[in-house]
């Protein structure tokens, strides 16, 4: 089992052999099933959540 927040065309231009990278998730999209949570991100909302914090520090 993989999973991914990120789709499969992030994933093509993240791997650096794109022709790896497109055989890659080729193969496994082919026969993926797909889970949708919705339209929100919960880490960069997290993250933006700790940022507006008046105590937060990077």
């Amino acid at each position: 089992m993989i999973a991914s927040q990120s789709g499969p065309r992030y994933w093509i231009e993240s791997l650096p052999e794109k022709v790896a990278a497109d055989s890659i998730v080729n193969r496994l999209a082919s026969r993926a099933r797909t889970i949708n949570l919705g339209d929100v991100d919960m880490r960069r909302l997290h993250a933006q959540e700790a940022r507006d914090a008046t105590d937060h520090w990077e």
